[in-house]
């Protein structure tokens, strides 16, 4: 994966790839906001959107959720 230089962030923590929700895990409820993202269902800003596009491909997009599923499992 790579590192998101296009992320904005305050307080110096760099944010989670594919942590949307920004509660610092990438678990299962990432993947259904990215996907609600996907269904037009919710809007994402700029910053979500480039820590949703976790295979950086310009587009947070149905392989976005996934790769986010695959990283949640992995945590578990």
């Amino acid at each position: 994966m790579r590192q998101n230089d296009n992320i904005a962030y305050s307080n110096g923590i760099r944010p989670l790839l594919g942590d949307v929700d920004g509660d610092g895990d990438v678990d299962a409820s990432d993947a259904l906001l990215v996907l609600r993202y996907v269904l037009g269902l919710v809007s994402f800003d700029d910053n979500t959107l480039a820590i949703a596009d976790v295979n950086n491909d310009g587009a947070a997009d149905s392989l976005d959720v996934i790769i986010i599923l695959r990283m949640a499992l992995a945590q578990s």
